[in-house]
C-alpha cells in the first residue's frame, strides 16, 4: 500500500511539472519502505536504480553526516578550532574558527577573495591550499552560507581521521561513485517553470545590489554554476556540491549512517539561524544540516526533521519521530537555489501519509 502511494505521489508530480527524470526513496532502519523512478536518465534511457545524478549542496549532508560520526569516534570536536583539529590550519587566517561555527555556517569564509580560475577547481590538492590562504570575512559570527569553501574544509578535516579518507570516490563508498558516460544523468532545466515559494532565484537576485556575496560566493569561477554536465566537472572531487548519486542510495546511506550514531542531539538542535546574505533566505542549521521549517514543514517535523536540499530540487531528509529518511533526486532543475513547490508537495504528502499510519 505504502509503495502504491509513493508511485502514485511522484508519478502525479512528475506529470504536473513535466519532470525529465528522477526517483524518490524512503527508508527505514535498513529497509526501503518505497522506491520509484520516472522519466529518463539521458538521451531515452530510462531512469532506474543505476543511475547517478549530481545533488549540488545536498552533498553538505553527506559531509555532515561523515563528521558526525567522526566526532562519535573522537577523531574530531565540534568545539575544537581547526588548527587544534589539524595541522594544515596552524599558522594561516582559520586556526581560532571552531569546527562548529564550519558546520553552522557562521565562520566567515562565504566565497574565495582572490580569483579562482576554471581548471583550479579539478584540482583537489590546489582547491584545499586556496581555502587555507583566505581569511574569514566581515560576515564571521553570523548565519552565511558557504556553499563551496565548506566542503574542502571538512574534507581537509576528514582526511586527518580514519572516517572516509577518501570521501566519496572510493569504490567502497556506498555507490558514491565517480559516474561512467553511460550511468550519468544530464542535468536539465525544468521544462515547467516552477515555482519558487520563499525567494527569489538565485540568478536574479546575483543581479541586484544586495547579491554581491551570492555573485561572489557562485561565480567565481564560473564553471562552478556552469560546468556540470561536462565529464571534467564529474570527475572532480568537489566535496559540498557535486557527489552523484539517485535517491535509493542518497536514503539507504543516510539511514545508515543516523542508525550508527549513539545522539542525533547536534544534529537537531539550532546552531544558527536567520536571514542569509549569500542564498537571500531565511535559514535554521544544526551542525552541518538544514532543519525542518517551522510553516512548511519542509524536511520533516520541526524539532525532530534535519538534512540537506540542493540547487535545483534534489533533497535528502531524517524524521526522529517517524524513524524514516526520504530523498528525491532529480535531473530536472528548477531556477530555485533550494527546495521548491515540487518538494514541498512530496515532503507534505509524505508526511501525511506517516503520520496517520504511525
Amino acid at each position: 500500500m505504502f509503495q502504491h502511494r509513493i508511485t502514485n505521489i511522484l508519478n502525479d508530480v512528475a506529470e504536473r511539472y513535466r519532470i525529465d527524470g528522477a526517483d524518490l526513496a524512503v527508508f527505514r532502519g535498513d529497509n526501503a519502505l518505497a522506491y520509484h523512478s520516472v522519466g529518463s536518465r539521458n538521451a531515452g534511457v530510462r531512469w532506474d536504480q543505476s543511475t547517478r545524478c549530481c545533488v549540488y549542496s545536498v552533498s553538505k549532508a553527506i559531509l555532515a553526516l561523515r563528521v558526525a560520526l567522526a566526532v562519535q569516534d573522537g577523531k574530531l570536536s565540534y568545539s575544537s578550532t581547526l588548527a587544534e583539529l589539524s595541522p594544515w590550519f596552524t599558522n594561516t587566517n582559520l586556526s581560532n574558527i571552531r569546527l562548529s561555527d564550519v558546520l553552522s555556517h557562521k565562520a566567515g569564509l562565504v566565497a574565495f577573495s582572490s580569483e579562482i580560475f576554471d581548471q583550479h577547481i579539478y584540482d583537489n590538492e590546489l582547491m584545499i591550499n586556496a581555502v587555507l590562504e583566505e581569511r574569514p570575512s566581515g560576515l564571521k559570527g553570523q548565519l552565511a552560507y558557504s556553499p563551496f569553501l565548506f566542503g574542502w574544509i571538512l574534507q581537509a578535516l576528514l582526511r586527518q581521521t580514519s572516517i572516509a579518507s577518501q570521501f566519496v570516490h572510493s569504490p567502497d563508498a556506498s555507490c558514491y561513485v565517480q559516474p561512467g558516460e553511460n550511468d550519468y544523468a544530464k542535468l536539465v532545466s525544468a521544462t515547467n517553470n516552477v515555482d519558487i515559494p520563499t525567494e527569489m532565484s538565485l540568478a536574479h537576485y546575483m543581479r541586484t545590489e544586495e547579491g554581491h556575496w551570492a555573485r561572489s560566493a557562485f561565480t567565481n569561477p564560473t564553471t562552478l554554476m556552469v560546468g556540470h554536465n561536462s565529464s571534467d566537472w564529474r570527475r572532480a572531487l568537489i566535496p559540498a556540491a557535486n557527489i552523484h548519486t539517485n535517491a535509493y542510495y542518497l536514503a539507504q546511506y543516510v539511514n545508515q549512517c543516523v542508525n550508527r550514531l549513539n545522539s542525533l542531539d547536534d544534529l537537531v538542535s539550532v546552531a544558527s539561524m536567520g536571514h542569509c546574505p549569500v542564498t537571500n533566505a531565511e535559514h535554521r542549521f544544526s551542525m552541518g544540516m538544514m532543519l525542518a521549517d517551522e510553516k512548511e514543514r519542509l524536511l520533516g517535523l520541526p524539532g525532530t526533521g534535519f538534512g540537506h536540499v540542493g540547487a535545483g530540487g534534489s533533497f535528502v531528509w531524517h524524521d526522529t519521530t517517524l524513524d524514516v529518511t526520504v530523498a528525491f533526486v532529480t535531473r530536472s532543475l528548477s531556477r530555485s537555489l533550494f527546495m521548491d513547490r515540487r518538494g514541498i508537495e512530496i515532503t507534505n504528502e509524505i508526511l501525511s501519509i506517516l503520520e496517520k499510519s504511525s
